[in-house]
């Protein structure tokens, strides 16, 4: 794999530890990999620490928000500041195992019929994991092809924020390659903040907030982005 054919895009909401010690991982293991880090309002020392990196390292770039839109608008802001072929959207809990991950997310993409690589669960409607129904791609460590993504539902405000864009790439014929190994490389623990008093602070009714709307009527991320006011940092020379 080519690493200048991937940028990590990682959001990040009031969890600088566990922040610091995935992005100190992919510099060891990936030392000239791309990183978008987007901080969403934290208002802790996760400002201090993202801005220190885009001015130590030439291979970092940041978004700060001003305030919290949300998961996956943070996610689709990235989208629309990356430059390479391939996208790895990565969670900031996610702890990395060993080398290999990025390699083995890659890989499947010299079939250019494939969009998006990953865990992949099954979800209803609603985005929530069940036995039966509709491919997902766990967005906690998923790569996309980043020309493709603009073609499709973009990623939103949601319990699970890409459930309506992995839906249209599925309609259009694009290939969702599942990974079951990805685990081994990439680990994503879920050990961020308590998941109610998170979702409370972004505005919407509780961490099962998915009952309360489908996807399709989940705030945008245009809608979310509105009063972000984001300060980009750093360059990737």
């Amino acid at each position: 794999m080519l690493l200048d054919e991937v940028t990590v895009v990682i959001p990040n909401f009031k969890m600088p530890g566990l922040l610091k010690g995935l992005v100190d991982r992919l510099l060891k293991l990936y030392p000239d990999i791309r990183l978008l880090l987007i901080d969403n309002g934290s208002r802790d020392s996760s400002t201090a620490y993202i801005s220190s990196m885009a001015d130590s390292f030439y291979n970092i770039k940041v978004i700060l928000n001003q305030v919290n839109a949300g998961h996956g608008p943070a996610m689709h802001q990235g989208m629309g500041l990356c430059e390479t072929r391939l996208v790895c959207l990565m969670d900031s809990d996610c702890i990395v195992r060993r080398p290999g991950g990025l390699e083995l997310l890659a890989e499947p993409f010299s079939d250019k019929s494939v969009y998006a690589t990953g865990e992949m669960v099954l979800v209803d409607a609603g985005g929530n994991t069940k036995d039966e129904g509709e491919p997902y791609i766990l967005p906690s460590r998923m790569m996309i092809l980043c020309e493709r993504y603009f073609g499709l539902e973009p990623f939103n405000h949601h319990g699970a924020p890409a459930v309506l864009n992995i839906r249209s790439a599925d309609a259009r014929g694009f290939r969702l390659v599942n990974l079951p190994d990805i685990d081994d490389y990439i680990h994503h623990p879920g050990q961020g903040l308590e998941k109610g008093p998170v979702h409370l602070t972004y505005g919407i009714p509780g961490w099962h907030h998915r009952k309360f709307y489908l996807p399709e009527s989940a705030p945008s991320a245009a809608e979310r982005l509105q009063k972000a006011n984001p300060v980009v940092l750093g360059s990737w020379r």
